[in-house]
């Protein structure tokens, strides 16, 4: 049996040495994304895809991310990112703990901030930490009250919803790289997205979690009206890729079809409503089909049945 004395040392120094090989494991992620990012340098690539690796992002994001801001002047290495869960998996956590970026991240929740105060994250590194469900209305103030404006590095949207919206809204910043979010349901053709809705959730909208965002060929409309053009988007059919137009990245613009990559359908939040996987994009859209969509070249609204000819 063992005594009072060895169980209290065993809680003492079990959560020190998990601690301990949690930030090791760190280190060793750090230093195998520096080492690719450092071989990414010297290899002529010239797709987005060819670029791809993950740290702390879901699909190959900081890759892409590393082989942009590499090649392009970045004066002002700050980075925005709206829409991040608790941010441990993220677009610019690797920009902040390996590159030495500042930014701002925002989220609906609080997870984010709980995980961003941890010791080694708030003392060593400048990041503006804010909860805020964001739309259109208030996301030039929750941005302007961080302090952060004008020219920064990059700008990463993901918000589940209304990301046409809240980017189309943007004024106070002006970031040299462009990361948004886009529904591969929607395809490669159709310049739609979800109609504004200041409250829009996504599993609220819609049970399958299919029907939220905008396709790509709309985000791109949105980017080339707002001096961007598009250079590709990560296999895994999420993040899309865009680069201000007075800049040059070595990588050609691409149009939404030559773009284009399928998604992975979301899981959704009711056991009813589970879509078995492989679903072809029409199958997908059949499953939303009386949902409306805004076409954002004509203004016109119609239901996804229509729009996408499922009738």
């Amino acid at each position: 049996r063992r005594s009072l004395r060895e169980l209290a040392i065993d809680r003492m120094v079990t959560p020190l040495v998990r601690s301990a090989l949690k930030a090791d494991f760190e280190a060793v992620r750090l230093g195998v994304g520096g080492l690719q990012s450092s071989v990414q340098r010297s290899l002529p690539i010239l797709s987005t895809h060819d670029a791809e690796f993950s740290v702390f992002s879901q699909g190959g994001e900081d890759g892409i991310i590393q082989l942009l801001t590499s090649r392009i002047a970045v004066p002002n290495r700050v980075f925005i990112e709206l829409g991040v869960d608790d941010y441990r998996e993220s677009n610019t956590r690797f920009l902040l703990q390996y590159g030495g970026w500042s930014g701002l991240v925002v989220d609906g929740g609080t997870s984010h901030i709980d995980f961003l105060k941890m010791p080694h994250l708030f003392w060593r590194h400048r990041v503006i930490v804010r909860s805020a469900f964001l739309t259109a209305e208030n996301v030039n103030t929750v941005i302007d009250e961080s302090g952060v404006t004008g020219d920064i590095g990059l700008l990463s949207i993901d918000v589940d919803g209304n990301d046409f919206w809240i980017m189309k809204a943007i004024e106070t910043v002006s970031p040299r790289v462009l990361v948004m979010e886009y529904n591969s349901v929607f395809g490669s053709r159709q310049t739609v997205t979800v109609p504004y809705d200041p409250e829009f959730v996504d599993d609220r909208a819609h049970p399958s979690r299919l029907y939220f965002g905008a396709s790509l060929a709309a985000l791109c409309h949105l980017a080339a009206d707002r001096g961007y053009r598009f250079v590709g988007a990560n296999r895994g059919g999420v993040n899309a890729f865009f680069v201000r137009c007075d800049l040059d990245p070595g990588l050609p613009s691409l149009t939404p079809e030559q773009g284009w990559m399928p998604g992975q359908h979301r899981m959704p939040t009711d056991p009813d409503h589970y879509l078995p996987p492989g679903l072809l994009n029409a199958e997908r859209l059949r499953v939303i089909a009386d949902m409306p969509v805004y076409d954002v070249v004509t203004g016109e609204t119609d239901s996804i049945s229509h729009v996408f000819g499922l009738a």
